[in-house]
């Protein structure tokens, strides 16, 4: 049912007509303005040849004996002023060689090449890949504007580069034709029309096939004071965002979500829109059977007791299947974007509001009153728009930011536009050419030089973004009442600010639920004293920016994406191990660098690198100056001596030799001595690799990369070393010790809900008792924290900074230093963006920091001043709160503070207190501070040259500390130790050998407290808590860890590295609160569970599973299918898992069965372009082994279905058409859940009268195929009725029954209807083994995991 249809109507306009402006068939000899050559060194030829072409008796030809070098051949150049585009047509065979399309400007006989914005030589590059037939190119390119001034021309050149053997490129019937020639005024031929209907409500027939489903008033949510409750409690929520029912996997394992106490599961829902042309109209439409599959993915999820979050309107640009259409329908392009992250239609358009609405309501409007958690509009949304409908809202901005004032503003910018027309960011300049790195260069030189004009661009899309949010939140307000928010990242990004597009303060005035997108970074410091890098990069996202967004909030905090992989090694282990490396590998290498289709070899021991460059390793080589922005192979060369003392080691195996290291971008070839040692894949893939055997111990060594770099921050990106294996600093899986302090961490910042993605371990069976723990405190700790109760303001200026800084980008110290200043002396801050800061008074706040706020609003600074004269501490760095946004202006700080900036400061210690500080340049700063004088206020502490450095003035009523240094955490510390305020919980270690970093809190209400501390140290420490009189007589209950009461008020307890601890405190009055703990049949299941996932000892026969291929946890293999494996364990099977690569035909004579089933999107990698290993199963079944083959085929996102796409047709059945409809025999109210009645006669099928499956498309069986439907679709169905859902036969001496639906065996599914001994008969036919109808009997009254045995909470 549609309601109504938005009409957009485009003319389509026709520039002049197609001219060719070359065509060379190479018939004839090539004149002289063709011309070829070979370069750098080795045999070649180029040419004219009269054999072997496509079509006559000519063609072009490039040979190349082998390296080094190439051979190259120029047509002759083409003017092309008033060419707008050009399409290249040829035809070529050979192995791999490359075009160039190169952009000059004709100067007499001169061509005088054309530069790019960054000064390189200006044109494309394009491979052609090998092909042994003859292939036909044809390509169109776009020429911009600026490429085509007055006598400009453009010239191809064909090229072969030499490799390990002779190869030759052949080209013929090249045409060049240009595209809308310009001549003079356009013709209109008519226009072209796209539709975006707009689904309506579902037709009454439709919306009564459902049935409502019924949450009791203890489970239901409510959003309330920025918490989520559940019943009448606040409650801290854990879902998944990737395994389990979630992100990136399908229904299959909602079971596992339900038995680990999943609250909610975050979905993709629904499908992007499509676009279908027929004649002159173009009609954008979502999927309509991915939005009903999504439909019943959520009521199952609700029916086992868990909610559904979910993102409905991401796309990336490179995704987006209208794309190819862009050409032929201009219209388009005021639509699709490219260069956003996850935004690619322009919504602040009517067309692109009506293609997002469209695509939500067809998910929603089946959604309608069923309960549903939240929906984000987007995830990890960033918003670069570099389009000419943001470029004009832009000059509207700057209008009237600058009052219409061209002048003004032009000063301002360091500009000369001559117009408000003209003004453009310089960042925005775009070709169509530069690379991405090229790109970010650009942006980079832009802040940089016109660093006010780039600070106006981002202001001005933080504000346009907002708008553009709450207006689509607005349209989904017209039709749906799920709560709505946008997932931020909203952090700093060297490549690209769009995630600081995000302005946190803006986007929660609209928002429901306030989204975010933080990971988990633990620090395994392997019982050695933490580092202050270490220790500021694992608090700023756990610790600074969880407090900004609560802080700056007043809807509920959700992390919508938590990334968990592997714990890492800390900044002091990876000095360590640059110290301990064998072959001092960080410093200077040879490099050279050569084009992407240069394939020869240069890891030879003793080739003569003499005349190659240096490059510093680590680093990227396209960020140097002298290589800025360049792609290419990277040759890295590195030669080193071993001490021959260490083959001793190697020799009696008491050590191993390792190369060690992490990134290598974007791919790479290792060799030693020349041999090769293997390769590695990803700019932040970690490798190891045993050298011991390769290495010449007591002479000299050659190690040689070979680096991809076709990408951007390319090269030898974080470490390399040589180690010996007692060296190496590993990662570790995340474990429960990682997850304890992770949910502890977010629930006491605030944090209402996370999605954990898990890329660890997707079995985690303490997480039960784990949300049990924190939820028995949650009610008392969440209303406490979420309000804003510290005595300390820190002002981030999220504008000025570009988003909040991030880990990864190595920003963070600068900020780190002072925020952790506090947090480490048990004082937290709370940490305010501009706008929320103006509410900031001295009364509650007595204490402000100001760092690196270098310009803020104007309201900003005169409520700064203001702060100060009614008495507050403003505690301002060097580079902070000098200039006001509105026009640039230097503020009168100075005069305020009482000092005066005389210059850069070069001292690199600051002695306070007898105690020597480092002074060190800032990551974000890029400075060691300011040279100052004092002009009035007192001087605390001196440069070692006796200038000032830290200096105190009277302000009004209150006193400005200005701190001219760039200090460390510890530095900090130490000058602003007077300025803290007292701690309301105070701390001592016994530990002496690492500074305490000890998080505290104590809150609560209604008679009851919890303490909390939280160790990011890396040692152990013995502490000493002291909290406030008023809990003198209060009860004490561990919640986790071991405390000890050592006083009146007085604890000690030993906390551990990266661990939190928490004590209940209740008043003698209150009833105290019962013990969490988990039910003593959970905790049997999740025994049971933990046994099945376990390989046999080899005492009994073995069913076979396959092994996951990735490091990512999905649920795969026998952990995903736990009744499958207990009923084999029972009958007296054990199961072995083994990689697929291990699968072979002769498995038949070892496993009797093999079990193949897909719940989760990770099985592409069995299945490349050279995959034998549907072949291997097939032989396996031939040769005597029975496969039972299941895949989930519900069309939603997951549902892939590689193993039925690509081992069926090995068995003659492949994927049939729609998801079976039939609401006459609806499971559980949900016509796609439904009860097939309809089987025919076989061992399988004998005593099934019902058979409970989950929405699922049918089977197609071919014709001769040795399978035979069993299990059919039931006659009546609305849809697909009729049709085979499950199928079994026999091939060679084997047996096979495949399925279309997975969920008829999984828990909480198998024990309705017939489906256990639907599942008992498949066992008994595939296993060739008789099961006797007591077992049966006595396994369907004691199985393991049901509703039964596991009622919802």
């Amino acid at each position: 049912m549609v309601s109504k249809m938005f009409v957009f109507l485009f003319p389509f306009a026709v520039f002049g007509t197609e001219q060719v402006l070359l065509e060379e068939t190479f018939e004839q000899p090539l004149g002289k303005a063709w011309h070829g050559s070979c370069f750098g060194g080795g045999p070649g030829a180029v040419g004219r040849v009269v054999q072997g072409a496509y079509r006559g008796n000519g063609a072009l030809r490039l040979y190349k004996e082998a390296k080094p070098g190439g051979t190259q051949f120029f047509a002759p150049p083409i003017p092309c002023a008033d060419v707008p585009s050009i399409r290249l047509e040829f035809f070529y065979r050979g192995t791999k060689g490359a075009l160039t399309v190169n952009y000059f400007i004709r100067n007499g006989k001169m061509l005088i090449p054309q530069k790019t914005p960054l000064g390189k030589q200006a044109g494309l590059w394009i491979n052609l890949p090998p092909s042994e037939t003859w292939t036909r190119f044809q390509k169109t390119i776009g020429i911009p504007e600026y490429y085509r001034p007055e006598h400009a021309q453009f010239q191809l050149c064909f090229r072969r580069a030499g490799g390990e053997s002779p190869g030759e490129l052949v080209v013929d019937e090249l045409r060049v034709t240009a595209l809308g020639k310009e001549s003079g005024k356009a013709p209109d031929t008519g226009r072209k029309t796209i539709v975006v209907p707009l689904p309506g409500p579902l037709s009454p027939s439709r919306k009564t096939a459902y049935t409502p489903l019924f949450v009791p008033p203890e489970r239901k949510f409510t959003l309330k004071d920025g918490l989520i409750y559940r019943g009448e409690r606040p409650w801290f929520w854990i879902g998944d965002g990737s395994g389990m029912a979630a992100g990136q996997s399908t229904a299959g394992s909602i079971w596992m979500a339900r038995v680990l106490g999943s609250r909610f599961s975050s979905l993709a829902v629904g499908r992007k829109p499509l676009g279908r042309v027929q004649g002159d109209v173009l009609t954008i439409t979502p999927g309509e059977a991915e939005a009903e599959a999504s439909y019943s993915f959520v009521r199952e999820l609700l029916r086992n007791g868990i909610y559904t979050e979910s993102s409905v309107g991401e796309e990336a640009d490179y995704r987006n299947n209208m794309k190819h259409l862009r050409q032929s329908w201009p219209g388009l392009d005021r639509l699709l974007l490219t260069g956003n992250h996850y935004y690619s239609y322009d919504t602040a358009t009517l067309l692109g509001r009506r293609v997002k609405d469209a695509w939500r309501r067809s998910v929603f409007r089946y959604i309608g009153d069923t309960p549903f958690f939240g929906m984000e509009l987007y995830r990890e949304l960033g918003y670069s728009p570099s389009h000419d409908r943001a470029i004009r809202s832009f000059r509207e901005w700057a209008k009237r930011k600058y009052g219409n004032d061209l002048v003004r503003a032009n000063r301002i910018w360091k500009q000369n536009f001559a117009a408000w027309d003209a003004v453009v960011s310089p960042h925005l300049k775009r070709d169509g050419i530069l690379s991405r790195a090229e790109q970010y260069a650009l942006k980079l030189k832009c802040e940089r030089e016109y660093p006010e004009l780039y600070l106006d661009w981002m202001a001005f899309c933080q504000e346009e973004l907002a708008q553009i949010l709450k207006n689509e939140r607005d349209d989904f307000r017209r039709h749906s009442r799920v709560n709505v928010g946008v997932d931020l990242r909203a952090h700093s990004a060297r490549t690209d600010d769009g995630y600081a597009s995000s302005d946190p303060e803006l986007i929660d005035r609209f928002a429901d639920i306030f989204f975010m997108h933080r990971g988990y970074i633990p620090f395994d410091y392997g019982a050695a004293p933490a580092d202050e890098d270490s220790v500021n990069r694992s608090t700023v996202s756990n610790l600074m920016a969880n407090n900004f967004f609560k802080t700056n909030t007043k809807h509920p905090v959700w992390n919508s994406e938590c990334i968990v992989r592997m714990t890492v090694p800390p900044g002091s282990a990876r000095e360590s191990m640059r110290k301990n490396d064998i072959a001092s590998l960080h410093g200077a290498w040879k490099f050279k660098l050569v084009p992407l289709d240069d394939s020869a070899d240069r890891f030879a021991p003793d080739l003569d690198d003499s005349a190659w460059e240096s490059m510093q390793v680590p680093g990227c080589w396209d960020k140097t100056e002298a290589y800025h922005g360049r792609k290419g192979v990277a040759w890295y060369r590195k030669r080193f001596e071993v001490p021959r003392s260490l083959h001793n080691d190697f020799d009696d195996g008491s050590r191993r030799f390792l190369l060690y290291g992490r990134g290598i971008a974007q791919s790479g070839t290792i060799w030693l001595n020349g041999k090769k040692v293997g390769e590695v894949k990803g700019w932040d893939t970690w490798y190891r690799f045993d050298v011991g055997g390769l290495l010449n111990y007591g002479g000299e060594n050659l190690l040689a990369i070979r680096v991809d770099g076709n990408g951007y921050y390319n090269g030898l990106r974080f470490f390399c070393h040589l180690l010996a294996n007692d060296m190496v600093n590993e990662q570790k899986k995340f474990g429960e010790k990682q997850y304890v302090s992770l949910l502890w961490t977010f629930m006491m910042r605030g944090l209402s809900a996370v999605s954990l993605w898990n890329w660890s371990e997707e079995w985690r069976p303490f997480m039960p008792q784990l949300e049990a723990e924190l939820n028995s405190v949650s009610h008392i700790v969440l209303p406490e924290v979420r309000k804003n109760h510290s005595r300390v303001a820190f002002l981030y200026p999220y504008l000025y900074a570009k988003g909040l800084v991030f880990e990864v980008e190595n920003d963070y110290n600068d900020y780190m230093s002072y925020y952790n200043a506090f947090e480490f002396r048990q004082v937290r801050p709370d940490v305010f963006g501009e706008r929320n800061f103006r509410s900031v008074s001295p009364e509650q706040y007595p204490v402000a920091v100001f760092p690196y706020a270098g310009v803020v609003r104007d309201e900003t600074f005169r409520h700064f001043k203001e702060y100060v004269n009614r008495g507050g501490t403003a505690v301002v760095t060097f580079g902070s709160l000098e200039r006001t946004f509105s026009g640039y202006e230097k503020t009168e700080l100075e005069k305020l503070a009482g000092v005066r900036i005389l210059g850069r400061n070069e001292a690199d210690s600051l002695i306070v207190d007898g105690v020597t500080y480092p002074i060190r340049s800032g990551d974000f700063t890029k400075s060691r501070g300011v040279r100052i004088s004092a002009e009035g206020g007192t001087v605390l502490h001196r440069f070692p040259d006796g200038s000032p450095a830290v200096t105190e003035c009277r302000a009004g009523k209150g006193r400005i500390r200005f701190i001219a240094p760039r200090l460390e955490l510890s530095g900090v510390m130490a000058v602003l130790r007077d300025v803290i305020p007292e701690p309301e919980v105070k701390v001592v270690s016994a530990e002496k050998r690492e500074f305490p970093y000890i998080e505290s809190w104590i809150g609560g209400r209604n008679g009851r407290a919890v303490l909390y501390l939280h160790n990011w140290g890396g040692l152990k420490h013995e502490l000493t808590v002291t909290v406030p009189g008023r809990y003198a007589s209060w009860r004490m209950r561990n919640v986790r860890g071991e405390f000890h009461r050592a006083g009146n008020c007085v604890y000690r307890i030993a906390l551990e590295s990266n661990s939190p601890a928490a004590l209940l405190l209740e008043a003698p009055e209150t009833e105290p609160l019962p013990v969490p703990g988990l039910s003593p049949a959970l905790n049997r299941i999740l025994s049971r569970l933990s046994e099945l996932r376990k390989d046999g000892n080899g005492s009994r026969p073995a069913v076979l599973f396959l092994k996951s291929p990735s490091l990512y946890a999905e649920p795969y293999g026998r952990g995903l299918l736990p009744i499958l494996a207990d009923a084999l364990d029972r009958l007296g099977y054990e199961t072995r898992e083994l990689p697929a690569g291990e699968w072979t035909p002769e498995l038949a004579e070892r496993f009797p069965l093999a079990v193949l089933a897909e719940d989760c999107n990770l099985y592409y990698s069995l299945f490349g372009k050279d995959s034998t290993f549907a072949g291997r199963v097939a032989g396996y079944v031939r040769n005597g082994g029975s496969l039972l083959l299941l895949t989930y085929t519900a069309p939603t996102l997951n549902a892939q279905m590689r193993l039925l796409r690509n081992i069926g047709p090995e068995f003659g059945v492949t994927i049939g058409g729609a998801v079976v409809y039939d609401r006459n025999h609806a499971a559980f109210g949900d016509p796609l859940q439904f009860y097939s009645m309809n089987f025919t006669e076989h061992p399988v099928t004998s005593g099934v009268k019902r058979l409970l499956i989950y929405a699922s498309r049918p089977l197609s069986l071919k014709p001769g195929s040795p399978l035979k439907g069993i299990v059919f679709s039931n006659a009546g169905a609305e849809r697909r009725g009729g049709e085979v859902l499950a199928a079994a036969g026999e091939l060679g001496k084997g047996r096979v029954l495949v399925a279309s639906d997975l969920l008829w065996l999984q828990p909480f599914r198998v024990e309705h209807g017939d489906n256990l001994r639907f599942l008992l008969n498949s066992l008994g036919w595939l296993l060739r083994k008789e099961i006797p109808g007591e077992f049966r009997k006595r396994y369907a009254e004691t199985l393991f995991l049901s509703e039964k045995t596991l009622p919802l909470n």
